[in-house]
């Protein structure tokens, strides 16, 4: 049995923090936790087994830092691989077959464009290279954990999906305000997120168990098996301790609410212990939970862009890029960038973009929908008879877009991806 196949049957428990737990074993100190996994191999096996034995169904490696940008800027980038190997190896070593292992991968370090210099090719490939690793070296699953911004996240799905074949738990950090940091609602996220394939949408930190709740209720909306991992709410220092406000049974007194919006696997994040794990066991074996089915009622075709969505079963306003564009395709990324101005004063629910009559074919469309979506965070449908193009399009677009789907290219490329199908132009 899988790990998926577990969690239709029943809900599982995940662990809870590491990283302070293995510095307060230690009398070393590293610049990156993961790198604990070569210094202290014996501390880091001694966290894996207090989860283990507190109830634990399942164990995150520290491996949430190990990409070559995070690494390379410690001076550890040779160690990519070997800190890798070494974090699945070490929670095996400890759990065997009785518990399974997920390889867990978190952002990147730096921003991508237009707010930052990473490009879409080079995220999709440094991703690629860390997850496949995860498969080589025996994870049961790959959880794509607390991620800051969807777009990243969008592109490190795509990596995992299109590079390996563990199932893939895949999420965003919850902020204070229940968005990313980026500003993403979380509904959005999920929902972009089922529509390219994620197996498990996770929700992780937020401002303790409580703030959780609604947020797993915006993730409930994707109709996808949730994870959900709280902080033990915002810390704070008192003398030279860091405390946590949370107490060790906050998550078990939420859980069921988590349950009921489709929660399968229930862990905790900064500040929770062994002793928050085995609350959470007691209190979960004691409830009545059945089989997982998804909460039909709390589905709907969403369209969504970076901090907006739209059911389409119901009435919406498109507004056509081509009509602010006029008669001739804008040719050079300036111009673009007048168009993108004017668009966001505009009064709509839904942009319409049709590529071939907007835009000329030789402009950047990476560089043309991540600057559009910077300043208009409506969700976008697009339509081209170019396939190449097209497929860029909705690859490098931060949500779940719609497609006019007149071709078979064209539907071919919506349901790669997930996207919503419109069967003729919307304006």
């Amino acid at each position: 049995m899988n790990i998926l196949q577990a969690m239709r049957e029943r809900v599982l428990i995940y662990d809870g923090a590491k990283s302070a737990f293995v510095g307060n074993l230690v009398s070393s100190s590293v610049d990156i936790p993961d790198v604990h996994n070569l210094t202290s191999p014996n501390a880091v096996k001694e966290v894996y087994r207090n989860y283990y034995q507190a109830g634990s169904d399942c164990i995150q490696t520290m491996t949430y830092n190990a990409n070559r940008i995070k690494l390379r800027e410690r001076g550890v980038e040779d160690k990519f691989e070997e800190i890798i190997e070494r974090g699945l190896g070490l929670a095996k070593e400890v759990v065997g077959d009785k518990c399974f292992v997920v390889g867990t991968a978190g952002p990147l370090g730096k921003l991508m464009r237009p707010l930052g210099d990473l490009t879409i090719a080079a995220t999709y490939e440094l991703f690629a290279e860390q997850l496949s690793l995860f498969e080589k070296h025996g994870a049961d699953a790959i959880h794509l954990d607390g991620f800051k911004s969807m777009k990243e996240l969008k592109i490190a799905l795509l990596a995992a999906k299109e590079n390996v074949k563990l199932p893939i738990i895949c999420g965003a950090s919850v902020e204070k305000n229940g968005k990313t940091l980026m500003g993403e609602d979380i509904c959005s996220m999920a929902v972009t997120m089922k529509s390219l394939g994620a197996d498990v949408v996770s929700i992780s930190d937020g401002d303790g168990a409580a703030s959780m709740v609604r947020a797993s209720a915006a993730a409930a909306q994707s109709g996808q098996m949730i994870c959900v991992r709280p902080n033990a709410g915002t810390p704070y220092i008192v003398g030279d301790r860091i405390v946590s406000p949370d107490g060790e049974d906050a998550i078990s007194q939420f859980c069921e609410e988590y349950i009921r919006s489709g929660a399968r696997l229930i862990g905790g994040n900064f500040g929770t212990t062994p002793r928050t794990i085995e609350i959470l066991r007691e209190t979960i074996e004691q409830m009545s939970v059945t089989q997982w089915a998804p909460n039909t009622s709390r589905i709907h075709p969403w369209l969504t862009g970076t901090n907006s969505r739209v059911r389409t079963d119901r009435e919406f306003a498109p507004l056509s890029v081509h009509e602010i564009v006029g008669a001739e395709p804008v040719i050079d990324l300036d111009d673009m960038f007048d168009v993108i101005r004017e668009i966001a004063g505009h009064k709509c629910d839904v942009l319409y973009l049709d590529v071939d009559k907007s835009m000329d074919d030789e402009l950047p469309i990476e560089y043309v929908i991540g600057d559009m979506q910077t300043y208009v965070k409506r969700p976008i449908v697009f339509r081209s008879s170019n396939a190449k193009l097209l497929e860029m399009a909705v690859r490098s677009y931060n949500g779940r877009p719609g497609v006019v789907t007149d071709s078979d290219s064209a539907t071919k490329i919506a349901r790669k991806y997930g996207c919503m199908e419109f069967s003729q132009s919307l304006c």
